[in-house]
């Protein structure tokens, strides 16, 4: 913990030079700390971020495609694996979501939507995936990754 400010920056009025030794928290993705907390000990605002994103036709028992690809079988069930990573102490709660498409430009249709509630810590692996039991129709298909509402990783697959 860092404690409280030097003489010399009490008595300059500068807010870049205590913004600059304080530090300040960034602004996407935080836990909700009190404000006295983060000034004092700007490491502990945890942050969450999409590490790896890999589309498959299974998953292990880690929850990671093992084998990654983006050609798919129309009777295939498709997955897509999420590595988030935590940073700071603590947790973070959110969102992560996977809007599936198919089609490309004008004719963009929704397929699927999933998403899950999470309390993050530290590193790990989210899987999410759909399946057509009478064959995906043959075409272009997209899975857009999503954090909190905020788009951060988009994957194009083929199914033929």
């Amino acid at each position: 913990m860092q404690g409280p400010l030097p003489a010399r920056m009490r008595a300059h009025p500068c807010r870049t030079c205590r913004r600059h030794l304080l530090r300040s928290p960034p602004r996407t993705f935080r836990s909700r700390l009190p404000w006295s907390l983060a000034r004092t000990s700007p490491n502990l605002w945890p942050e969450i971020g999409v590490t790896h994103v890999s589309l498959g036709s299974h998953v292990d028992s880690h929850l990671r495609t093992p084998v990654p690809k983006s050609i798919f079988k129309p009777i295939e069930t498709i997955y897509v694996s999420v590595d988030t990573h935590t940073t700071g102490s603590g947790s973070i709660d959110g969102t992560l979501g996977v809007l599936w498409t198919f089609g490309s430009g004008d004719e963009l249709r929704a397929v699927s939507d999933n998403s899950e509630e999470k309390l993050f810590h530290g590193d790990e692996t989210t899987e999410f995936h759909v399946s057509k039991p009478d064959r995906w129709p043959v075409g272009q298909y997209q899975a857009e990754v999503f954090l909190n509402g905020v788009s951060v990783y988009k994957a194009t697959f083929a199914v033929r």
